[in-house]
This record gives C-alpha cells, structure tokens and sequence, in this order.
C-alpha cells in the first residue's frame, strides 16, 4: 500500500506594509505589537488585523492609516522597542 502524500507546512512571512498597516514588527521570528507589546506566535494577515481592530481602535483615529504622522509615529515606536530591547539584551 502506497503512503499517502504529506502535507506541505504552511509558512506565513512578514510584510513591510502590515508594519505601519498595523503597528508590529518582527522580532526573533514572532510578531511584536509596538503598542502594547504584545506576541504573536504567526504573522498572518486576519491575527493581526483582528488584533490592531479589537486592542487599538482610539490609534487609527488619533494617527489616520498611509498619513506623514502615522509613519513618524511607527518609526518613534519602533526605535522605541529597540532601545528597550537593546537595554535588556
């Protein structure tokens, strides 16, 4: 009797765009929100929409999505996480 086939591990990578889209980052192959730094274990699209929708809705009002402020603020969060990072590491 033949085996049957395997399935083919599914793996799901980071997007450049979702970064500023919805607030994280990558670090050490999780999803980092810059937010509230919180993880998630795969960077699937529909995880981290649901999560930027459900956690940071006053965000998207005060810092409007594709806006010169909304980017400034991404880039502060950002370097903001690294210092952290680098302070503890």
């Amino acid at each position: 009797m033949a085996e049957a086939p395997r399935k083919k591990a599914k793996t799901y990578h980071f997007h450049e765009d979702w970064e500023e889209g919805f607030i994280f980052t990558m670090v050490k192959d999780k999803c980092v929100f810059m937010l509230c730094h919180q993880t998630q274990a795969l960077a699937k699209r529909g995880k981290l929409e649901r999560h930027h929708n459900t956690h940071q809705q006053t965000f998207k009002d005060s810092f409007p999505p594709k806006s010169a402020i909304r980017v400034r603020k991404v880039e502060e969060l950002k370097s903001s996480l690294t210092v952290q990072q680098s302070f503890f590491s």
